[in-house]
């Protein structure tokens, strides 16, 4: 799984980060990207897939959990799967996810666009209710978006239904 990292976290990760992957990506759920952001000075980390825009936050990260983190990634996104239905057996999960890699920004405009939309939808939430973070991210991820080009809501669909689609075409292969 390569996961691409904002400025501001590939700052904060600079050991982790790789300069450049001279191994294809080994992940069948395609590329992520990551960022940074900040709930009452805890730092939380957002990561979205930019195929399907499924998203999952870790929180309250701090500097010594950086060496760990490829374990609390696979954890947090093994439970957020789980949470949002998406039922897979963990030897089916990590074998779908491959070797976690940190690579640097690669400017995927779309990709940091749904970033900093998703970004404002936490902000919202965390500004009226008290929230659970799998909850908070099922509801990011029930939020619907368009899939291609065409009629606007033709090709409507959510993160969650996408990510099944691909998971789904992967189990069948």
């Amino acid at each position: 799984m390569h996961i691409h990292l904002s400025k501001k976290l590939e700052k904060l990760l600079k050991k982790f980060t790789n300069k450049k992957s001279s191994e294809p990506d080994s992940s069948q759920l395609g590329k992520w990207n990551a960022t940074v952001f900040y709930v009452d000075r805890k730092k939380c980390l957002l990561f979205l897939n930019a195929q399907t825009t499924y998203s999952f936050i870790l929180v309250n990260v701090v500097a010594k959990d950086y060496p760990n983190l490829h374990k609390k990634i696979k954890e947090e996104l093994y439970e957020q799967l789980s949470y949002d239905g998406i039922l897979l057996a963990p030897k089916q999960f990590l074998a779908l996810l491959g070797e976690i890699r940190f690579l640097p920004t690669d400017a995927d405009r779309r990709a940091l666009g749904f970033i900093n939309y998703k970004l404002d939808t936490i902000n919202h939430f965390l500004s009226i209710e008290s929230i659970s973070v799998d909850l908070l991210c099922h509801r990011l991820n029930s939020d619907l978006f368009n899939t291609g080009p065409g009629p606007k809501y033709q090709n409507m669909t959510t993160p969650i239904a996408e990510m099944k689609r691909v998971v789904e075409g992967i189990q069948g292969d």
